[in-house]
């Protein structure tokens, strides 16, 4: 059975409301295998933070306040006190401490700040399928009387992430998607519209915002700054443009035909804004880093701190490698490789997406005859399109990259869920549908098209949301 077959065509008159109908059953299901997975599982951690007598409003909590979401209620409920805990999201926490300080419901901060994240997590997680789903629009990979398929079932895939449960629980990754999401909205607005009349001050507006939304990201999530490639490939293309100008084209002849097709594309006046909207995402990144340093690096202080003498001075970076183990290859051990199988289906549809993209292969075949003359006749729109899919690969490959050589390799199914290229790919291959085969009889079992990749794609997310969710509620692995 394709589970795909006939779905979204019934959902597309109203897509929004589908959406929102799906996304509450979906959570129903994730939060009802949480609430009965038995006892408090092999760590004790929550069932400490919390107290005993475990107070009955902490039920659901408790079940959701597992892993790094132990850390990120503690430091919310009363500040950063451990070196170690500048890993976890300051924006995140900052956040979480606001509202339980200022919106209380209970008398209880820790359990105010864990709900208010709860909510802060799917309220997010929501508004990203939203948001998604208008990103898709602006970029179909599809004929035009399928965009509107194409854009819902982009959207049920960020549903169905496999993130899962951590969408639910107090994590900083449904608020680093919805603003990742938001942040990429912005910037397609930025360029489609500016493609189609003249480049306006709205669409520098539209940029800076860009800028500002992937600035907040990266408060929440230190791969945030990932983002900022997109705006220094901007920046590349003004200097190749600038070159070319001035009678120096060697940079441009030496860039494959694709990029120098983007250069021509840049518009001069983006320059301003894009040199303003890389700035604030360094200066979200740099924020956290700077409040830490004023902290423990106080000339004042008795002893410093050895990465305070460190260029630069990052506290991230320092707590990740002294006390979480990340670095270059220090994953790479035999006890390790359950977790790279684990993590290997989600590495795969981000490397292949993004791939895709980066050689242009996404969308030119989906156009019809008729499309393709009149994107012909309206000059660059086909250009265009795949230079905005290019850049959204930029940050998911460093992503996938970083994931295989430097990070704890398993956390890339929830840090995909901030990422949207797979998830147009992904609907890209179930609207297109099954490739037709000439020899049936002659197909191996092993011989799957893209059309069978994703229904195979949406099955293994499912299945891995609902395992992982038991796991993660009863306090086992991975995480």
């Amino acid at each position: 059975m394709e589970p795909w077959k006939g779905f979204s065509r019934r959902s597309i008159h109203a897509p929004f409301s589908s959406l929102i109908v799906l996304f509450f059953a979906w959570k129903a299901l994730l939060l009802a295998v949480a609430f009965c997975s038995p006892g408090p599982g092999y760590d004790t951690s929550a069932q400490i933070i919390f107290g005993a007598p475990l107070d009955e409003r902490a039920g659901l909590a408790q079940k959701l306040v597992r892993w790094d979401a132990i850390y990120y209620t503690s430091i919310a409920t009363r500040g950063y006190t451990h070196e170690q805990e500048w890993a976890f999201g300051w924006g995140f926490t900052r956040l979480l401490a606001f509202l339980a300080d200022y919106i209380p419901f209970t008398a209880s901060k820790l359990l105010n700040v864990a709900y208010y994240g709860m909510i802060v997590a799917n309220l997010s997680h929501l508004i990203s399928v939203l948001v998604l789903y208008c990103i898709a629009i602006e970029l179909p990979l599809c004929r035009k009387s399928r965009r509107t398929q194409f854009a819902f079932i982009a959207a049920v895939c960020q549903i169905l992430s496999p993130a899962g449960l951590f969408l639910c629980a107090p994590y900083g990754e449904a608020l680093f998607s919805l603003l990742s999401f938001l942040s990429l909205w912005m910037y397609t607005l930025s360029h489609t519209q500016g493609n189609e009349v003249p480049y306006t001050s709205q669409h520098d507006v539209y940029l800076v915002l860009s800028g500002i939304c992937f600035g907040l990201s990266s408060t929440i999530r230190g791969n945030g700054i990932f983002s900022g490639i997109i705006y220094a490939y901007d920046a590349v293309l003004w200097g190749a443009s600038l070159l070319e100008r001035l009678g120096f084209p060697f940079l441009i002849l030496i860039l494959p035909s694709h990029i120098q097709k983007h250069v021509r594309l840049f518009q001069w006046r983006r320059l301003p804004a894009t040199i303003v909207a890389g700035a604030l995402v360094g200066i979200g990144f740099v924020v956290p880093q700077y409040i830490a340093y004023k902290e423990y690096c106080s000339e004042d202080l008795e002893t410093r701190q050895p990465w305070c003498s460190k260029l630069p001075p990052s506290i991230y970076s320092w707590v990740q490698n002294h006390y979480w183990n990340v670095g270059f290859l220090k994953y790479w051990t035999v006890s390790n490789i359950p977790l790279f199988l684990l993590a290997a289906p989600m590495l795969y549809l981000l490397s292949r997406s993004a791939l895709l993209a980066v050689t242009e292969k996404c969308s030119n075949h989906n156009l019809s005859t008729s499309q393709a003359k009149k994107a012909s006749a309206k000059g660059r729109a086909e250009t265009h399109q795949n230079a905005m899919l290019f850049r959204l690969a930029l940050p998911q490959l460093l992503l996938v990259a970083l994931a295989l050589t430097t990070f704890h390799v398993q956390i890339i199914t929830r840090l995909s869920s901030g990422y949207p290229l797979w998830c147009l790919i992904f609907a890209r291959d179930i609207v297109n549908g099954p490739i037709a085969v000439q020899a049936p009889s002659k197909k191996k079992w092993w011989h799957l098209d893209a059309y069978q990749i994703a229904n195979w794609t949406v099955r293994w997310m499912v299945m891995y949301a609902l395992i992982q969710g038991a796991l993660f509620a009863s306090f086992l692995p991975p995480a």
